[in-house]
């Protein structure tokens, strides 16, 4: 009997062996986290030259942005604050993860460009760590159009079964418990500058009609969720600070704050909202049974 509950326990250790050593091989620049590499099962191996192009992402001397391919950008470790959250979000118990949460990289934008040339402004959109949900949302864009005129190249809108409305809806996949195949998204925008002036371009977010959310909450149900409603997803909104000029003085610089909604604030705002419920229920039991001391 102990000969086979050994042997079992060799089988086991081998198996599990097997698999980081597979990982490793498969994916050999990925650091190694005490949680399952299942949480990137979906995700493409990690290139040789990833903390390159991260580090010239970061500091804005990223010249060849084509060269930002989903390679880099579909890895977490790409992401500012993903080595603290990490192991919180996919190891310890509890677990961090909840229902929405997204952000823009970089959220702000710096430009000047001359009157009459184009430009192309690139950031990334992507979905929280350790959230469970797909969500949706309506990409908004405000700036006046007198002074640049303005048109999204990437990624196409989610094209949505027997919906031919003209909002530019996306769907943002979850990544929690792993990370979906399209979680993070490059957001390309292309600005054309037509006469002097200064103007802020913000991409925000709105609810989706509602034949859209109900086609997605009939597939997904409640692992479905979105902006504008009481726990829908937030967006916070990027903005890029544009003046154009008459004189030849293109540039661009982006402002690397960062602003981060995780997961955790729908845990946060759920309790609060229990802790009300409880208290009012509570409140009524008093006054009922003051009253049937009245009645008494």
């Amino acid at each position: 009997m102990v000969t086979i509950r050994r042997a079992i326990l060799i089988i086991l250790l081998l198996t599990i062996f097997t698999q980081q050593a597979q990982s490793i091989v498969n994916d050999p620049y990925r650091p190694r986290y005490a949680f399952s590499d299942e949480v990137f099962k979906y995700l493409p191996p990690m290139p040789k030259d990833f903390y390159e192009i991260k580090k010239l992402y970061a500091t804005q001397n990223l010249k060849d942005y084509d060269r930002l391919t989903p390679e880099y950008y579909l890895q977490p470790e790409f992401y500012p604050g993903w080595f603290n959250i990490a192991n919180k979000t996919y190891c310890r118990d509890p677990r961090i993860h909840g229902k929405f949460g997204a952000s823009f990289y970089p959220s702000n934008a710096d430009i000047t460009i001359e009157q009459g040339l184009e430009f192309t402004l690139t950031t990334l959109l992507y979905t929280s760590p350790g959230v469970e949900s797909y969500q949706g949302t309506v990409i908004e864009l405000e700036y006046n159009k007198s002074i640049i005129s303005v048109s999204i190249l990437e990624p196409n809108r989610t094209e949505v079964p027997n919906y031919n409305g003209d909002e530019f809806f996306l769907l943002l996949e979850p990544t929690y418990p792993y990370f979906s195949p399209n979680w993070a998204k490059k957001f390309k925008i292309r600005i054309v500058a037509l006469k002097g002036g200064h103007t802020e371009l913000i991409i925000k977010n709105a609810r989706p009609p509602e034949e859209i959310d109900k086609y997605y909450r009939d597939l997904y149900g409640y692992n479905y969720t979105s902006s504008g409603t009481f726990f829908g997803m937030f967006l916070p909104a990027f903005k890029a600070d544009i003046v154009v000029t008459s004189k030849s003085t293109s540039t661009f610089h982006f402002n690397i704050s960062h602003r981060e909604y995780f997961p955790v604030i729908v845990a946060v705002v759920s309790a609060i909202v229990i802790a009300l419920i409880i208290a009012v229920k509570l409140k009524s039991k008093k006054t009922f049974k003051e009253d049937y001391r009245d009645v008494v």
